[in-house]
């Protein structure tokens, strides 16, 4: 059975946005460089997706999965 690797998680999709812009278009950075997220998230809210994608809570539920492993 194929999975999609990304399964629709915001922070997914976007790197393989970059990933895909950067190969398609021969890009390579320079070092750390601002993620531009946000501002991905709200094109892409715009155009109806990830309407009820909030980052903040996502980074809380991975926080606190983080805290609760042995």
């Amino acid at each position: 059975m194929w999975v999609r690797g990304h399964a629709g998680n915001p922070k997914n999709e976007y790197a393989n946005d970059l990933a895909m812009r950067a190969a398609g278009e021969q890009l390579m950075s320079e070092g750390a460089v601002p993620s531009g997220f946000l501002d991905w998230l709200d094109a892409k809210r715009g155009r109806g997706q990830y309407t009820d994608y909030d980052p903040n809570a996502a980074f809380a539920e991975l926080a606190a999965r983080s805290d609760a492993a042995p």
